[in-house]
């Protein structure tokens, strides 16, 4: 039984780490588009090591240790550096609780599984995000700030539990904010892609994309460019979203909207990646509850 349940998590993160890469999104590496030091064969070769080997982990280890095993399993798969730390984050919970509860996915669970998570946790997962390309983060107001060389003493000196330390990363990560709000963002996004699932995966998870890019702004955009950037590209994202650019026509001026948006960040080196890592997400909860195509 539980093998099982382990087997059907495996397929479902697999399913939903390769489709999110494969799949145009602005910004993002895709089977279209890849960035100088990364190819789209660098995600799917960490997508089928972390679907193969994250439910596991997640199943045997606290999720810190769990999320610290499995960023190194993803670095050590490939040399291209950090293509899923976020995705890791944000799957590793969901995993947990749907292996405790049989395969089923219930929010309320996770979050409690999150509540659960002490300070030796909160200093594995400053552990996982050190060993990647933490600069690339906006920085957090006050000792919390994982960029921090002292962040680690401080979780420590004060117990501070995983919850307690994502609250403080709530203003500037979406990450933080679903893991403090229940994946609030994560089932709305769930809920776009199965409404459009008819009208084929991409479109729906372009679309999908448009509008997780609309409601939080991106926290590597604002790593990248800074916060104004950031609201700006939110701004059109949700502008895009409205006139649902995603399912207009090749040639269309609505199509033609998409493309802009994505060849100019990709010409200037801004990826959305935490609103990728929304879409890998959400496109588990759409897995595990069975969807096909």
């Amino acid at each position: 039984m539980r093998e099982s349940v382990l087997r059907t998590l495996e397929i479902a993160t697999t399913k939903a780490l390769v489709i999110e890469c494969t799949v145009p999104k602005p910004g993002n590496v895709s089977r279209y588009i890849d960035f100088p030091a990364q190819s789209f064969e660098h995600f799917l070769i960490s997508a089928i090591e972390i679907g193969n080997t994250l439910p596991g982990l997640c199943a045997r280890h606290a999720l810190g240790r769990a999320v610290l095993h499995a960023t190194k399993r993803m670095l050590n798969a490939q040399h291209s550096g950090n293509t899923h730390l976020g995705s890791i984050i944000l799957l590793a919970p969901m995993l947990r609780s749907a292996y405790k509860k049989n395969g089923k996915l219930q929010f309320e669970h996770v979050s409690a599984e999150i509540e659960k998570c002490d300070w030796r946790d909160t200093l594995d997962y400053i552990k996982a995000i050190k060993l990647t390309d933490v600069e690339r983060l906006p920085d957090i107001d006050g000792k919390m700030n994982v960029k921090s060389g002292t962040v680690g003493h401080v979780v420590s000196a004060h117990r501070i539990s995983l919850i307690d330390w994502m609250r403080a990363g709530v203003p500037v990560n979406a990450l933080c904010y679903e893991y403090v709000h229940g994946y609030k963002l994560t089932q709305e996004i769930a809920g776009i892609i199965r409404a459009n699932w008819e009208k084929g995966i991409e479109p729906a998870v372009q679309h999908a994309f448009l509008y997780a890019l609309s409601r939080y702004v991106d926290n590597l955009v604002i790593g990248k460019r800074g916060t104004g950037y950031a609201e700006a590209l939110k701004a059109r994202a949700e502008e895009l979203f409205e006139e649902e650019c995603a399912f207009a026509s090749a040639g269309s001026m609505k199509r033609r909207k998409l493309e802009n948006l994505s060849s100019e960040l990709v010409s200037e080196g801004v990826n959305p990646g935490t609103t990728a890592d929304l879409i890998v997400g959400a496109l588990f909860t759409v897995f595990i509850d069975g969807w096909t195509f």
